[in-house]
């Protein structure tokens, strides 16, 4: 008998990937088993406040969906409903938003309660790796919140997405942690080395911020812009792995060998806030979506 799983994410940021486990639903011999961390949803919440009315939200109507009530501890759920491999590939395909449910995987096991257990403590709960990992996401996030965010909230553009088709010939949304202008463009986009286990996300990230600042570059002068005086800075903390390529990365970075941003240590990102507010930088959403919208 063929069983399938998919594992429920919380996504924290969409375009780096960056996201944590909070829970397994799987089918198996005509069951629909579910259970979710609520340690994990509530390490969610601490990184970002600002999103748990709608964690909230949308675990309640997944849940009034499987027809159970969510408790306060790692309760398992497992109950007949007419399903199949075609319920977790509908919850896949339309949940893009602050949750996610990965792909379906197929496993040769028959659940059971206690089978069913033991994968989620192996997928979901893995205290000791997944609490690393979330001390390391936390530890950036919370210097950006502390030095750029926080300051800056009300003077420029913070966690603000240009989106594809915006900018001429720009075909991915890219998310900055924070921008602003006056006479100029000065951006920060955060980045974090530790969460990864190869460089291709990076990579990836890397790629976009450079296209991204091409097309800002470009398209300066009808902003009412001078894009010379544009600075952008990547947010990095120190990468503590021991990926070879990872490291030759981050030293070609930490090096300054990427001439169109500044790289810029989490610890030391009042820099950022102390010229953004130095230069008088305001919002540069509403001209950009008055120009190219």
């Amino acid at each position: 008998m063929s069983s399938y799983y998919s594992i429920l994410k919380y996504v924290n940021n969409s375009l780096s990937d960056e996201n944590i486990a909070i829970g397994l639903v799987a089918i198996s011999n005509g069951k629909v088993f579910f259970q979710l961390s609520e340690r994990k949803i509530g390490i969610c919440k601490k990184l970002n406040p600002k999103a748990n009315r709608l964690v909230d939200f949308s675990l309640k109507q997944f849940s009034n969906y499987l027809e159970i009530d969510r408790c306060s501890d790692d309760r398992l759920f497992s109950f007949s409903k007419s399903v199949d491999i075609q319920f977790l590939e509908r919850l896949h395909a339309y949940n893009n938003g602050i949750l996610q449910f990965s792909k379906p995987s197929f496993i040769k096991v028959v659940f059971d309660d206690n089978i069913f257990e033991s994968y989620f403590e192996r997928l979901i709960s893995s205290k000791v790796e997944i609490d690393n990992k979330d001390k390391k996401i936390n530890t950036l996030r919370k210097q950006i919140e502390l030095k750029i965010c926080q300051p800056l909230r009300d003077k420029i553009d913070i966690d603000y997405t240009i989106k594809k088709n915006i900018l001429p010939s720009l075909f991915f949304n890219f998310t900055f942690d924070a921008i602003g202008a006056n006479g100029s463009i000065y951006a920060a986009r955060a980045v974090d080395f530790n969460k990864y286990s190869t460089t291709d996300p990076i990579e990836k990230i890397l790629s976009e911020y450079e296209s991204v600042i091409d097309r800002l570059n470009e398209k300066a002068e009808d902003l009412g812009l001078n894009s010379n005086g544009n600075q952008y800075f990547l947010i990095t903390e120190n990468y503590a792995g021991t990926n070879k390529n990872m490291r030759e990365l981050y030293e070609l970075i930490e090096h300054n060998q990427l001439p169109k941003f500044k790289k810029l240590q989490a610890d030391k990102s009042e820099y950022f806030t102390d010229l953004v507010i130095s230069k008088h930088a305001k919002k540069l959403s509403e001209q950009i979506e008055m120009n190219f919208e």
